[in-house]
């Protein structure tokens, strides 16, 4: 793709998010053919429409879509949906007497009747990737702190599935698939986050304290600029992650690199924003809302730094992720 065809592709996107503010962003993707674009270029079709997802606060299936981006290949066609684990957990369902047990998560799902894709694994058993359909466990609407999301609970045992991959197969399936997914988490909150520093900055640059702009003190300089190197820290290891060999360790690391830019991020550009990010009317609340529940979502940077340091001393090496 070269750099016309991609400016087009981030305008097109960004209009589209911009435009679908009422829940029909999954339908003009799909219009678009969102999908198809993701299949020839995932990289350039990732970053354009979770950033422009950011920039609007906007949410879509397209997640679905990227987690799901090689689900052919096991022998399922068509759009499906694929649960989260929850946080603090690494697979939504878990493996029993022949059954699934799924307790996870769905963001925005493409519809009702769509099959739903679970990573399952036991201490004791071999891992599986399975499909199940959707009326075979429960499905129940949460709000949430960020009800745009689109959140629903998925839960429930089942006999009922369709073995799609066992042992390496299956885990070679779901670290690829969260590699990806991690990828557009952390675009889009990257996204989430610039304008929540713009916020902070236009505030600070209009209100006057002490007969002077509160933008020209140097304590809150140091805030902005310590949210805005932190942002682009994430924004750095999420866009050369792609380069890697190693996309699921790169993807992982630009996780817990934008996990920490959240955490930065909010606590500074909260602060300089005072009451007035507080209130409902303020967009502020919605940027940070979707940006801290997002780091939660398949894998927090607190969890996967452990994670990362011991698959890291398993290797005996810690490898160059990009060549600079």
């Amino acid at each position: 793709m070269d750099a016309d065809e991609l400016k087009l592709l981030n305008e097109t996107l960004l209009g589209l998010a911009t435009s679908e503010r009422d829940g029909q962003l999954t339908a003009a993707l799909d219009a678009f053919g969102w999908r198809d674009v993701l299949a020839a270029h995932p990289e350039e079709a990732v970053s354009a429409l979770f950033d422009a997802q950011g920039r609007t606060g906007t949410w879509s299936a397209a997640l679905h879509d990227v987690l799901a981006a090689d689900v052919q290949a096991l022998g399922i066609a068509g759009p499906v949906s694929v649960i989260l684990p929850r946080p603090g957990s690494t697979r939504p369902g878990a493996l029993q007497d022949g059954k699934v047990t799924v307790d996870g998560i769905l963001l925005g799902p493409r519809d009702e009747t769509a099959m739903l894709v679970v990573a399952a694994g036991s201490p004791h058993r071999e891992r599986l990737a399975v499909a199940v359909e959707p009326q075979d466990l429960q499905i129940e609407r949460r709000q949430g702190l960020d009800p745009g999301l689109g959140a629903y609970a998925v839960f429930g045992t089942t006999g009922q599935m369709r073995v799609l991959a066992k042992g390496d197969g299956a885990d070679g399936w779901w670290e690829a698939a969260q590699a990806r997914g991690r990828l557009a988490l952390c675009r889009q909150i990257v996204a989430a986050l610039s304008v929540m520093i713009e916020q902070a900055r236009s505030h600070v640059s209009e209100r006057a304290q002490f007969g002077r702009l509160v933008g020209t003190f140097q304590a809150v300089r140091h805030k902005l600029v310590e949210a805005h190197v932190a942002t682009t820290a994430a924004a750095c290891s999420t866009t050369t992650a792609w380069e890697s060999d190693d996309l699921p360790l790169a993807a992982a690391t630009a996780k817990v690199v934008t996990g920490q830019a959240v955490g930065v991020t909010a606590a500074n550009t909260q602060q300089l924003l005072a009451g007035v990010g507080f209130t409902a009317e303020h967009p502020f609340h919605r940027f940070m809302k979707r940006a801290v529940v997002l780091e939660r979502m398949l894998g927090s940077g607190a969890e996967l730094a452990p994670e990362l340091g011991r698959r890291l001393v398993e290797r005996g090496e810690a490898p160059r992720l990009v060549q600079l």
